[in-house]
């Protein structure tokens, strides 16, 4: 079978009780026949089409259920199919690595906070060291010069 022409797809319409629009899909099909189209490609509904390319997307039952079909009528399908699965599952793997990228930039993020933090708070360690060695060595100093003053040369010595 050849495709030549405008050959439109159509969703099957609806009422609000979810039974087919019969009348409104007469008139939609009278009109696209009448604007010249050459065929119809009825989808049924949204719902139909987009649990369809779910089907496909996943590989469940797409080869049994739904391409061996269609390549029955129209060989050439598979070109549709396979291009549809390499996009769909591009896509997807895509989106699954954006997730896990995202989760380890959240952790590097949580340990730079952490490191900032640790940092932050080692200054004040480091001078508190630095001001027990400094008092230290004052009172080191005092005693230096409390022997001294007091003519007391071994505190001298043994300060040095």
């Amino acid at each position: 079978m050849e495709w030549h022409g405008v050959i439109p797809a159509i969703m099957t319409p609806f009422r609000d009780d979810l039974s087919v629009d019969a009348d409104l899909l007469r008139r939609e099909v009278d009109a696209l026949v009448g604007a010249g189209c050459t065929g119809i490609v009825a989808l049924g509904s949204l719902g139909e089409s987009a649990f369809t390319l779910f089907q496909i997307m996943t590989l469940e039952s797409w080869s049994m259920g739904i391409v061996r079909p269609v390549m029955e009528a129209y060989p050439y399908a598979w070109i549709f199919f396979v291009t549809y699965i390499l996009v769909s599952t591009f896509t997807m793997l895509n989106l699954f690595i954006a997730v896990v990228v995202n989760a380890m930039q959240a952790e590097h993020a949580r340990e730079i906070e952490a490191d900032k933090a640790q940092a932050a708070h080692s200054p004040d360690d480091a001078l508190r060291v630095e001001m027990q060695a400094l008092r230290d060595e004052v009172r080191a100093l005092r005693a230096v010069l409390a022997g001294t003053a007091h003519g007391n040369p071994a505190a001298v010595e043994n300060a040095r």
